[in-house]
Parts: structure tokens; C-alpha cells; sequence
């Protein structure tokens, strides 16, 4: 087979040169624009015609003779889509039309036209992306889609840009490249970044450890405290009571009161912060007491003081902030700072199950630096509720979608 590329300042030249040199039989490769001088003249020259023909000159076995037409029909059609017009280029008898030849010449200004679109809507998509986003000045390919999970996730925009940076800082070169690498190290900086620890056992100590559960209200403080209180892999066999301040919600008092029934474990309801030391007494003997304590508004300033007396009271040891995971930034920042005058000193997630994003949680260790114990989800008790450590959190916040509670 003979194959030749033929140039010319029009169509019809180019095909003209293609007749004389292979004769009506030549099968049309290809067919482009180019530039006058080249690929790599970037000058605003005068482009021409290229035309890749081929003619055979040598028999061709029956089996490949078919796959030899279907490859010559196909490149024909796709430079020259009507068949008639097609007879006139490749058949001497009957002449080329010069309106044909301009239509070819238009299909290439709209492939061209089209190859133009194709590069600006790429190159849109990339602003969109950089205006939604507020994506970082010069931030590699590679990094933008963990900075859009991350910011899709919720990760505050400081943070965020934080991890990009320190990752950006410690490439180099193909590591760029290298999207399991850069997976690992966004993992990396996120684990860098939190804090997660089980309750600490303090049966060393003399008497119970006490443990409080405070929170806004709604947050589920009393169905946190009801999956703590009876699953075993928490405590194991150590023993368990309870003591409950919400009774400003009937219901709450009712809940563990059932829970008690059904558990044997004990439980005592209180009606002012000074009861609690006889509850104590009472519960001397036992390994855990865990206080449940009526939903507070962190702007009211006197529920704050009643909670913050319930503490001191019952000499807690442990104060662990219920917060929800389908509250709003803006207010659980709010919640995070009113509260710490109570003291809190381990946070609790719950209800994860009711949203798809968990940028919160990384968030909110950066604004306390307490650390992130339990997690719930569901209403289950006492199924619903578990420990996480940092590979857990990075999962939920990266591949949420791969989550399964």
C-alpha cells in the first residue's frame, strides 16, 4: 500500500493532487486544516488543506478484504457524506462541483468551530468552578477535587484551605500525579486535625465516676445517655445508675424510667440542683452514674447558672456536650462557646443519620479542641452509638456517600 500526504491552498486542490499522483482508486485516511508552517507555528498564518491518501497495489487475502472496504467506507463517509458527491471526486467521467467542494470546505470550519466550543466550555467549567468555589490562586488539578469534597462536606474555608496548603507545601514534582498519594495525605491532614477519645476510666479513683450530659434542647441528651447506659461494649459488667434533672419534659422522665424497668438499672429523678449529693450517697456502691440534664438555651444566662450548679453539686467528672448533627454552623458555634462556662470536656455527635454532610465535625475540634468521643445515629437503644477514631471521621467526611450507619 502506498500512502501519501498531499497539501493545498483549497480542497479542490488538494483532491486535484491526490487524482494525479494515485489515481481515481486512492482511498481518502484523512483530511485536516493545518497551518502553513507547521503544528508549532503559533503565527496568525494561512492555514492549509491536508489530505492523507493511500492507494493498494497488491492483492489482499478475501478475510482482510472485507475489514480493507468497511475502513475505506468509513473514511469516506467521514469526509464526504453524500455518496454521489462522493462519485464525483473518485470517478474521472464525471466532474467535481465546485459547490461541493465549498461544502467540504464549510464542514471544516464548523469542526473547527466546534473544537473551539469544546475549549471554552471546558475552560467555563473551570471558572464556575473556581467562582463556587472560591477555589485557592494556583491550586494544582490534581488538589481540586478533595478541596470541592471538602468544601461540599461543610469544611470551613479556612481549614479547608489550610490542608491544601500544607499538602502543596510537601509535593513535589509527579506526586502531584499521583491521586493515591494525594487521597493518603488529605486523610493525613485531616487526622492531624482532630481529637478522639473514649470516656477516660477512672474506677482508680475512689467512688463512681460521674459522667453529665448537657446540650440545647433537642439534641437527644437523653437517648445518648440511654444507648451509653446499656450497651455493654461501653461499660462491659461494670455497674450503672442513673440520675435525671430534665423534668420539665414528662416524656424524658417516662423514657428511662421504661429503660430502667427493662435494664434493672437504677435511676433517680431530681428536682433541684441540691438533691443530686443525696443521689449520690445513694449510688455510692456503683462504678458509673450518669446524670441526664434538661435542654438549655445557651442565651439564657440563668438556665446556664442552674446547669453550671448541677455540676458543681454532683462533683461530675465528666461533662460531655450532645450536640446534633443537622444544627446549622452558624449556631452550633454558638453552642460551643456559650457552653463551655459549664466546663464540657468531651463532645457526643448524634443524629448523623438525618444529614449527608460532616464538615461540622472537624470544624468544631478547631474551634474547641475537645475531643470528639461517641457518635449516634438512629433511634435504637442501645444499638445506635459508637466510638470513631480519625480514619472514621476522615470517612465520613470525604466519601460520605460510602457511609453505612
Amino acid at each position: 500500500m502506498i500512502i501519501k500526504k498531499f497539501t493545498g491552498e483549497t480542497m479542490r486542490e488538494a483532491m486535484n493532487k491526490v487524482k494525479e499522483s494515485l489515481g481515481s482508486d486512492a482511498i481518502i485516511l484523512k483530511s485536516e486544516k493545518v497551518a502553513q508552517g507547521g503544528i508549532f507555528d503559533f503565527s496568525d498564518t494561512k492555514h492549509l488543506y491536508e489530505v492523507t491518501a493511500a492507494v493498494d497495489n497488491t492483492p489482499i487475502p478475501s478475510f482482510e478484504q472485507k475489514k480493507f472496504e468497511n475502513m475505506q467506507e468509513r473514511n469516506k463517509q467521514s469526509v464526504i457524506k453524500d455518496k454521489k458527491f462522493n462519485k464525483e471526486i473518485f470517478n474521472n467521467e464525471k466532474p467535481q462541483s465546485k459547490d461541493f467542494i465549498e461544502e467540504i470546505e464549510k464542514s471544516f470550519k464548523v469542526m473547527d468551530l466546534k473544537n473551539d466550543l469544546s475549549k471554552i466550555d471546558k475552560k467555563l467549567d473551570h471558572m464556575s468552578n473556581h467562582i463556587k468555589y472560591n477555589e485557592m490562586p494556583n491550586l494544582p488539578d490534581s488538589l481540586v477535587p478533595f478541596y470541592i469534597r471538602l468544601k461540599e462536606s461543610g469544611v470551613s474555608e479556612r481549614i479547608n484551605k489550610d490542608i491544601m496548603m500544607h499538602i502543596y507545601m510537601n509535593f513535589k514534582g509527579d506526586d502531584f500525579l499521583d491521586d493515591s498519594l494525594i487521597n493518603d495525605a488529605v486523610y493525613s491532614e485531616i487526622e492531624k486535625r482532630l481529637s478522639v477519645e473514649s470516656l477516660e476510666d477512672r474506677s482508680d479513683f475512689a467512688g463512681p465516676q460521674v459522667i453529665a450530659f448537657v446540650g440545647p434542647t433537642g439534641v437527644g441528651k437523653t437517648t445518648t445517655l440511654a444507648k451509653m447506659a446499656f450497651n455493654k461494649t461501653i461499660f462491659g459488667k461494670k455497674k450503672v445508675a442513673l440520675i435525671t434533672a430534665d423534668t420539665y419534659r414528662i416524656a424524658a422522665v417516662e423514657q428511662l424510667k421504661t429503660y430502667s424497668k427493662i435494664t434493672n438499672i437504677p435511676l433517680e429523678v431530681i428536682y433541684k440542683p441540691e438533691q443530686i449529693r443525696s443521689a449520690l450517697i445513694k449510688f455510692d456502691s456503683y462504678d458509673y452514674i450518669l446524670i441526664d440534664t434538661a435542654g438549655r438555651s445557651q442565651k439564657n444566662v440563668e438556665q446556664m447558672a442552674e446547669l453550671k450548679k448541677i455540676m458543681y453539686e454532683g462533683k461530675v467528672q465528666d461533662i460531655c456536650l450532645v450536640l446534633s448533627a443537622n444544627t446549622r454552623d452558624r449556631d452550633l458555634d454558638d453552642i460551643i462557646k456559650r457552653f463551655s462556662s459549664v466546663g464540657y470536656n468531651r463532645i457526643i455527635y448524634t443524629k448523623l443519620d438525618e444529614t449527608t454532610t460532616y464538615g461540622s465535625l472537624l470544624n468544631i475540634y478547631e474551634q474547641c479542641k475537645i475531643p470528639l468521643s461517641y457518635i449516634t445515629y438512629g433511634q435504637n437503644v442501645p444499638e445506635d452509638i459508637r466510638e470513631v477514631d480519625g480514619r472514621d471521621v476522615s470517612n465520613f467526611i470525604l466519601y460520605p456517600e460510602k457511609i453505612k450507619m
